[in-house]
């Protein structure tokens, strides 16, 4: 973490304790300091403003995250389905959906897909589904986003690993592919033989 990073960081930190009436210890100061690091300095401080201005008491770090980064969140699902009809109106079925975020292509796809939605002759009943469906996908989006650190890499699946292992390494893969390029040859030869006549 650069050094202005940690000082904005501090001082966000510092202005929930000032405005909390909050003593914080250096342990306390620091386990902030662990739990809101990967956030970005910015939208860290926008939220703790809109925190000081709606919460009664000092809010955990969980509570600061989520504020973090569902206030970046999206469109709501009413918004969705407004931008979705609008698109419809305009464009009907050449629309396509290439302009939509992919929580929005999501709940089209709960709905039939884009082309159903342009068919439809229920738009409540299609609405209904879509909205469930984009604040289903948005629940669970947020649910990952605060569970995975912003800094970190996602882990590789153990399937992977495993396949990775299996396969080994590339120098280890190196006669394999000389066999077939090998394969390959004589098949080509094969091929103009026929070609000529001479099989």
């Amino acid at each position: 973490m650069n050094i202005q990073k940690k000082q904005m960081l501090l001082a966000t930190i510092g202005k929930l304790g000032i405005n909390y009436k909050q003593q914080m210890d250096t342990a306390t100061i620091k386990l902030y300091q662990e739990g809101l690091y990967d956030l970005d300095p910015h939208a860290l401080l926008e939220a703790v403003n809109q925190i000081i201005l709606t919460a009664k008491w000092m809010p955990s770090i969980a509570e600061i995250r989520e504020v973090v980064l569902i206030s970046s969140d999206q469109e709501t699902a009413g918004e969705a389905w407004d931008a979705v009809c609008g698109r419809i109106q305009r464009f009907g079925r050449n629309g396509g959906t290439q302009e939509f975020t992919e929580l929005t292509r999501a709940a089209i796809r709960a709905c039939g897909g884009y082309d159903t939605l342009c068919r439809s002759e229920r738009p409540d009943n299609d609405r209904y589904v879509f909205q469930r469906a984009y604040e289903a996908q948005q629940k669970r989006n947020r649910t990952e986003t605060l569970t995975t650190r912003q800094d970190e890499e996602p882990e590789m699946p153990a399937v992977i690993e495993a396949g990775i292992k299996q396969i080994g390494h590339r120098e280890e893969l190196a006669p394999a592919e000389d066999r077939a390029k090998a394969s390959l040859a004589k098949l080509r030869e094969m091929r103009k033989q026929i070609g000529s006549g001479k099989i």
